[in-house]
């Protein structure tokens, strides 16, 4: 059995890959439908709920 790309295949591949994800990223961004999907908040994101922090000292021992 021998493996469906070479070394010098492999190194290509992973050296390309960045400008594939971002060529592919750039042409659904392009498209109408998928931008509306992407850019509606998840379920319970748009509640309006605020969080905050508060930093206290914790009584030591």
């Amino acid at each position: 059995m021998t493996a469906p790309l070479n070394r010098d295949q492999q190194i290509e591949l992973m050296l390309g890959s960045k400008d594939r994800h971002e060529t592919r990223f750039a042409a659904w961004m392009a498209n109408r439908t998928v931008r509306a999907v992407v850019s509606k908040p998840a379920p319970g994101q748009d509640d309006g709920t605020l969080f905050s922090h508060e930093t206290r000292r914790a009584a030591c021992c």
